[in-house]
């Protein structure tokens, strides 16, 4: 199957405004808000890099040209299959798979697998499975462990060490991606 990755826009996974009272930065003042942004980018890197998960929301789709069940690997703890949809022709209309018609069973702690009870002939198939975050569903642990790196990075400008925070990366240990 082909992977292609959309990624949504959907506005900050951290708002600005909450990291500044979270640093006790009054709202009005905007000096250090370019820079606190940095931070805040550099902190969802080094979350993303440490649990090797996407955190902003992202679509992925896979691409087949019929239906056959298969495997894909979790990149967030959230991932949901939203659609399945299918052309029988070229020229055809797109049709979406009743859920009913699929069944998606954990093999293992990082992957699923999709079986289908119907197979109808086709020419293209696609299933669009949704991941990651924003603002509004980002798990707190995580959003606690940015605030704890941004302050790292804010108040240790001149001496930032290059090593995850490592009570941020104590919170983070259970959204890790573990390789067997």
């Amino acid at each position: 199957m082909q992977e292609e990755i959309i990624k949504e826009e959907t506005g900050d996974v951290v708002a600005l405004d909450l990291v500044k009272k979270h640093l006790r930065i009054e709202p009005d003042y905007t000096d250090d808000d370019e820079l606190i942004k940095v931070y805040i980018e550099s902190a969802i890197d080094q979350v993303v890099n440490f649990t090797e998960r996407p955190l902003a929301l992202q679509r992925t789709v896979y691409t087949a040209n019929k239906f056959e069940d298969f495997v894909f690997e979790r990149k967030a703890l959230n991932d949901e299959i939203e659609k399945i949809a299918y052309q029988e022709t070229a020229e055809g209309e797109v049709t979406e798979l009743p859920d009913t018609s699929y069944s998606v069973t954990q093999q293992g702690s990082e992957f699923f697998k999709v079986a289908f009870k119907e197979k109808p002939a086709t020419v293209s198939v696609k299933i669009f499975i949704k991941q990651g975050y924003d603002n509004g569903t980002l798990p707190k642990v995580i959003k606690q462990a940015i605030f704890l790196l941004v302050t790292d990075a804010y108040e240790r400008r001149e001496n930032n060490a290059a090593v995850i925070n490592s009570k941020a990366k104590n919170l983070l240990q259970p959204y890790r991606k573990w390789r067997v």
